[in-house]
């Protein structure tokens, strides 16, 4: 599976000012570990993809191999997108990618608030 990190929305990244104007929400440590470290661990997959404003993505490229703002990462049908806001331990998923032998019916869209 792979976790697409998402950042784009100007009006949630503002609740995070001043800490945001350089960074990424999912860049902001709680505790030891970032917010997207924490996804990640909850996911349980380290493929990651990462979408942000342009003007961080250049800099957020040159400190990360992983995809930024790559349209072609969105092809394929395993795709979890989670906006960064998302507290990972608030995140109730029920299994992980590799124990999966068959497609999951469901929802297309879960957890959405706008």
């Amino acid at each position: 599976m792979r976790l697409i990190l998402v950042d784009r929305s100007e009006n949630h990244r503002r609740q995070f000012w001043p800490l945001t104007l350089s960074r990424p929400i999912w860049d902001l440590r709680c505790g030891i570990t970032s917010l997207a470290e924490k996804l990640e661990a909850k996911v349980g997959t380290s493929d990651v993809a990462y979408f942000l404003p342009d003007y961080l993505a250049e800099v957020y490229r040159e400190r990360t191999a992983r995809p930024v703002n790559d349209l072609a990462v969105l092809q394929g049908q395993d795709l979890f997108l989670v906006d960064a806001r998302v507290k990972a331990e608030h995140l109730a998923l029920r299994i992980k990618a590799d124990e999966v032998s068959r497609p999951i019916a469901g929802p297309s869209e879960i957890g959405l608030d706008e």
